[in-house]
């Protein structure tokens, strides 16, 4: 029967300190890609309110107004959740 040795403490330490930069990267291509999302939401509007929102209601409309808000109604806020738990388990700095 052969036993593990405990990990090595500096060893944990590296591999932490990876894992926070790995989820900092995270935060901030999230940011980048909501940013452009957002861009893209101002800058097409005007369109979408002259070729979708003043149209009758259809499966179409239905599928692309679902398609382009699903993100800003899910995401977001899991995103956010996401980041508060990561936040409040870090504990005092």
């Amino acid at each position: 029967m052969s036993t593990t040795a405990p990990p090595d403490p500096a060893a944990l330490e590296a591999i932490f300190k990876k894992l926070e930069k790995d989820l900092d990267v995270s935060r901030v291509y999230f940011i980048c890609c909501m940013s452009v999302l957002i861009w893209d939401w101002i800058v097409t509007f005007p369109s979408e309110y002259k070729y979708i929102w003043r149209t009758p209601w259809s499966i179409a409309k239905v599928l692309f107004l679902f398609n382009r808000y699903y993100t800003l109604a899910v995401v977001c806020p899991f995103h956010s959740f996401y980041n508060q738990e990561a936040d409040s388990s870090s504990g005092p700095q």
